[in-house]
C-alpha cells in the first residue's frame, strides 16, 4: 500500500487517490454537536415566557432537541464512514486477486 500523503496534498488531489472524509469525520461530528447545541440552547432562550411546570417542560424538550440532533448527526457520519470502510474493503478484495462470491 502505498504511504499516504498529508491532509493539504490529499485536499488539492485532482485525481481523488486519497480521500480526505475519513480523516475528518470527527472534527465534523465536533462541530455538529457544537452546532446541535447551540441551536438547543437558542430554543430554550427564545421560548417565551412560561409560568411554572412549563419551564421544566421546555427545559426537557430542549434537552430532547439536542439528543435527537445528535443521534441523528451520529447516523448520518457513520453511513458514510461505512459507505468508505466497504470500498477500503472492495479494494483489498481487488488487490488479492480473489474473485467475488457468487
Amino acid at each position: 500500500m502505498p504511504a499516504q500523503k498529508g491532509f493539504f496534498a490529499s485536499l488539492f488531489d485532482v485525481e481523488f487517490s486519497e480521500l480526505i472524509t475519513p480523516r475528518i469525520i470527527r472534527v465534523v461530528f465536533m462541530i455538529g454537536l457544537a452546532f446541535t447545541g447551540l441551536a438547543s440552547l437558542m430554543w430554550t432562550l427564545t421560548m417565551p415566557p412560561l409560568a411554572g411546570g412549563a419551564i421544566l417542560l421546555g427545559l426537557i424538550f430542549s434537552a430532547l432537541l439536542f439528543l435527537a440532533g445528535a443521534i441523528c448527526l451520529r447516523i448520518w457520519l457513520e453511513v458514510i464512514m461505512v459507505v468508505f470502510r466497504i470500498a477500503d474493503d472492495l479494494r483489498a478484495v481487488r488487490a488479492s486477486g480473489q474473485a467475488p462470491r457468487e
